[in-house]
C-alpha cells in the first residue's frame, strides 16, 4: 500500500514546480500545482482523488465534493492507466515531459499577462492532444501484447 500511495503522489506532482518568491518563500498551492485527471470511471471508483489541485488548495474540503480546475494540468488518462504507465519510465517521460513543458510555459504566459483570463496556449493544446494519442497508442500496444502473452500461456497449458 505504501509504494502504491508513493508511486500516486509521484504521478500527481511529476514535474510542476511552485516560484521561489522574492522574500525567499514559496508561492501558495494553487490549482496549477497537481496533475488532475477527469475521467469519469476512475474518479467514481476513487472518490474524486483525481481532482488533486483541488485537495491541495482547499484541504478541508470532503474528497467527494472536490471539483476539477480548468487551469490545473490534466493527465492523458485515469489514475490506473498512469500508474501503469508509470512502470515504463521512457514512455511515461516521452509522454509527460512534453506536457510539463507547455503546462510550465503556458504558467510563465499567464503570469506576465496578469490581466488574460485563464486560457490554453496552441502549444499546450498541442501538447495535450499529443499525449493523449501516445496514451492511446501506448493501451493499444498493452493489450495486444497482453493478450499474445494470454494466448502463449494458455496455448502451453
Amino acid at each position: 500500500a505504501a509504494s502504491m500511495l508513493e508511486v500516486i503522489n509521484y504521478i500527481e506532482h511529476y514535474g510542476l514546480t511552485r516560484d521561489k518568491l522574492p522574500n525567499g518563500t514559496y508561492e501558495p498551492v494553487n490549482p496549477t500545482h497537481s496533475w488532475n485527471s477527469p475521467h469519469r470511471v476512475s474518479n467514481s471508483l476513487l472518490l474524486k482523488l483525481q481532482r488533486h489541485s483541488d485537495h491541495h488548495t482547499y484541504s478541508m474540503r470532503p474528497y467527494h465534493l472536490l471539483r476539477n480546475f480548468k487551469e490545473s494540468p490534466q493527465l492523458p488518462t485515469g489514475y490506473p492507466g498512469m500508474y501503469i504507465l508509470s512502470f515504463f519510465p521512457p514512455v511515461f517521460f516521452w509522454i509527460m515531459n512534453p506536457l510539463v513543458n507547455a503546462h510550465s510555459k503556458n504558467k510563465e504566459r499567464l503570469l506576465k499577462n496578469p490581466d488574460l483570463p485563464f486560457s490554453k496556449s496552441e502549444e499546450l493544446i498541442k501538447a495535450e492532444t499529443s499525449a493523449y494519442r501516445k496514451m492511446l497508442l501506448f493501451n493499444t500496444l498493452s493489450l495486444v501484447a497482453g493478450g499474445a502473452l494470454v494466448n502463449k500461456i494458455v496455448s502451453s497449458v
